[in-house]
């Protein structure tokens, strides 16, 4: 049966399509697995931690995978199936199959409630002795139609001929041979011709009506029974088997996409959870050396106090110092402002047209050499206001403002 050929072969390399895919997705996870997720103490059980996803995420691969592996096996014994549809269909041909069918559909209709006790070979046998019969049903009713037309054109011949001597008895036209008696003779000849024409007509339209009526209910019962019956012999139950085939193809493809979906969709809703804060909260509480606070400074050695410098001269030259700092915080912020207004600038242009090939490498260094002017812009300062603080006699904030 090309078809059960059809379902063996895609059900065949289906499962070695299923078997490859998914042994590929366990050997790819295998490969992360091995190595160890215990990065940190806290980080396993946090679902906020970009680890946690990940795991799900290498895990999730490893089911996926099995689940495609299980998946092959229901494709191979699908191909198994269909290989015995195949074979049985072949042993049906020898075999007689008993019970007695009922075609699907609305009431009896066209294909109504049909007698079994045939095997495929008989069934065959069946259509042959209804297609003779049949056969010898048109031969009679073409043999009743050419009776028919016969008569009833020879009844026609005989009316014309009837009627063409009354015409002539009335006009007195005898011709030549004729006498009025000949003709009168000849008329009383083709009168008892159409009538007896007219009586056997009548029996032969009868019958030929009869013949008809009779031809069309033995062509109809062919078509409504006896085809049908030989048509379900020879299918006997490939359609359940195909039913179950196919449902059991679909439902393999359902609930292999449905276990995939329900675990990822597990992972998608963990990773809208991450966050960086928690991660990193997570990472700091297993390296206390990235702490974001120090506990420890830097000291000046053999002086108690750092905040309180001695002035040389009356203050004069803390006063320098100090607005020496003040001026290098002023520089570094209108250079950022400066170089944030550029960068700006490049990155505009770069997005409203395309930059040339041969200008992007110089384009790319400038951007980075900007990004590297704010960075050190916004160090300087930092340093800068420390200084400015320990400069103030009072350590206050406030004033060194001022500078």
């Amino acid at each position: 049966c090309p078809r059960a050929f059809s379902r063996r072969s895609y059900s065949k390399q289906r499962a070695a399509i299923e078997r490859e895919y998914g042994q590929a997705l366990q050997r790819l996870a295998s490969q992360f697995m091995k190595r160890d997720w215990q990065r940190g103490r806290n980080d396993a059980d946090d679902p906020r931690s970009v680890l946690t996803v990940w795991k799900g995420v290498i895990e999730g691969t490893t089911y996926a995978g099995q689940v495609r592996v299980t998946a092959s096996e229901s494709y191979r014994t699908l191909a198994a199936e269909a290989a015995k549809t195949a074979r049985l269909s072949k042993e049906r041909m020898l075999k007689k199959v008993r019970g007695e069918s009922t075609f699907s559909g609305a009431g009896r209709g066209r294909w109504g409630r049909v007698p079994g006790l045939m095997s495929p070979s008989q069934s065959i046998e069946q259509l042959q002795k209804a297609q003779a019969e049949l056969l010898e049903t048109v031969k009679e009713l073409d043999k009743a139609k050419k009776q028919f037309t016969h008569l009833q054109r020879s009844s026609e011949v005989a009316k014309d001929k009837a009627a063409d001597v009354e015409a002539r008895l009335r006009k007195s036209d005898r011709r030549i041979f004729h006498t009025k008696a000949s003709l009168q003779k000849l008329s009383a000849k083709f009168s008892a011709q159409l009538a007896e024409y007219s009586r056997q007509l009548a029996g032969v339209q009868n019958e030929y009506v009869l013949t008809l009526a009779s031809a069309n209910a033995h062509l109809d019962h062919y078509y409504r029974v006896e085809l049908p019956a030989v048509m379900q012999a020879l299918d006997g139950d490939l359609y359940e088997r195909l039913r179950d085939h196919l449902t059991t193809a679909g439902q393999a493809e359902v609930e292999t996409s449905q276990a995939t979906r329900d675990w990822f969709r597990g992972v998608s809703e963990a990773a809208v959870r991450v966050c960086r804060e928690q991660d990193l909260l997570l990472f700091l509480q297993d390296h206390a050396a990235f702490t974001l606070a120090p506990e420890q400074r830097f000291q000046l050695a053999g002086i108690h106090e750092a905040s309180l410098l001695q002035p040389e001269d009356g203050g004069a030259s803390l006063e320098k110092e100090a607005r020496r700092w003040a001026t290098r915080v002023t520089r570094d912020g209108k250079n950022k402002a400066h170089s944030e207004e550029v960068l700006q600038r490049l990155e505009a242009e770069a997005r409203r047209q395309q930059v040339p090939e041969a200008e992007a490498a110089a384009v790319e260094r400038q951007v980075e050499e900007l990004r590297e002017t704010i960075r050190k812009a916004e160090v300087g300062p930092e340093c800068a206001r420390g200084g400015l603080e320990v400069c103030h006699p009072r350590g206050g904030r406030g004033d060194v403002e001022s500078w």
